[in-house]
């Protein structure tokens, strides 16, 4: 299996965000595995921006886990964000949008997202993982 660069996961919950950092490195599909717990953490993150700007160059995770629910920034008001940034600071492949529960507006409006490549319920398994690593 091929292993990523960096995965970056965009959720609230911390016992999700630690559940699925156990996921990736039970299939050591990732060497770093970064965390924000909002949306306008995570566009500070890929923008060097707030406290992540000490970077000296964007971090372009390989792969985006993004929750739909959160507090601050939804992952819907994040896309409409993240679609306007430059290539340099977007994510090297694609964003995974995750969720408990979805109604067919919300699907409707994250499908309009270009760089949104699949919608999956929480928590991600290991079969998915390996699936999207090697997408």
């Amino acid at each position: 299996m091929p292993k990523r660069n960096k995965i970056l996961l965009i959720d609230d919950n911390y016992a999700t965000n630690f559940y699925h950092n156990i996921i990736i490195n039970n299939l050591d599909t990732s060497n770093e595995v970064d965390y924000c717990t909002d949306g306008i953490d995570a566009l500070n993150y890929l923008s060097n921006k707030g406290k992540y700007k000490a970077n000296d160059s964007y971090p372009r995770p390989d792969i985006i886990f993004l929750d739909l629910n959160m507090p601050k920034m939804n992952g819907i008001e994040f896309l409409e964000v993240y679609k306007n940034l430059s290539k340099e600071q977007k994510g090297e492949k694609l964003i995974v949008m995750l969720t408990i529960s979805l109604n067919e507006k919300e699907k409707t409006k994250i499908k309009l997202f270009q760089d949104v490549i699949d919608i999956e319920n929480k928590p991600i398994t290991e079969e998915y993982l390996s699936k999207i690593i090697t997408t």
